[in-house]
């Protein structure tokens, strides 16, 4: 049985929570309808030293300022002018600590999300559209019909909040000497089995010296 987290949850060390968050559950009301998806990947932004971080040497902008703001609320922004990323805030005010969710696993409300990405009914996409249904930060945010309006919201709101259940099918990979990359994403259960990502093939770290990259894998050696 799954229960709401609270938001007292976002207000400890952004690294612990990014490792929390994995396999963690994110709520999202559309509609009549509930759409939930199991966080299978995260980037933790934890020092203003990291210049990938739009926390950078403490500078607030009309865009940054939700993240020196207070814990438990996300933080979304714009990229390429087409996409959005659904970032949770945490730690104190000020410090500008931010979690983005890079992917995740849809395991209820198929439907609504399948509407949301393809304007389609789940059985009706190809393999292709199944598996990239919700493996990305843009993806995920279209299948959770996230926007502009959804930034510096509380995670538990009546329509987006986060839930905790039993699984714990997993082991955590992280980057070693935050800088090494986990490539590929083993699930063991869900709606898409030990399917395989490589989203992090193409992205390119520079100077991200503070970037902390947790990922979900199972028991395979």
């Amino acid at each position: 049985m799954s229960k709401k987290i609270p938001l007292e949850f976002f207000n400890r060390d952004t690294l612990k929570v990014a490792e929390d968050l994995i396999g963690k559950i994110i709520v999202r009301k559309y509609n009549d309808d509930f759409i939930k998806i199991r966080i299978t990947e995260v980037e933790a932004y934890k020092e203003l030293n990291d210049k990938a971080s739009h926390s950078y040497k403490g500078k607030v902008t009309d865009r940054t300022k939700v993240m020196f703001g207070t814990y438990g609320k996300t933080y979304i922004y714009l990229i390429y002018g087409m996409y959005y990323c659904l970032n949770f805030v945490t730690e104190e005010k000020g410090k500008g600590c931010a979690i983005l969710i890079r992917s995740g696993e849809i395991f209820e409300g198929l439907d609504t999300a399948a509407f949301l990405r393809y304007n389609k009914k789940y059985h009706e996409l190809n393999k292709y559209q199944k598996k990239n249904i919700s493996n990305g930060p843009g993806k995920l945010s279209i299948a959770l019909n996230l926007k502009k309006d959804d930034n510096d919201k509380f995670l538990n709101s009546h329509d987006l909040y986060l839930e905790a259940d039993d699984y714990s099918d997993f082991k955590i990979q992280r980057g070693k000497n935050n800088k090494e990359i986990a490539k590929k994403l083993y699930l063991s259960e869900g709606t898409v089995k030990n399917h395989i990502t490589n989203i992090f093939n193409k992205l390119e770290l520079r100077d991200r010296t503070q970037l902390e990259v947790y990922s979900l894998k199972n028991n395979i050696s």
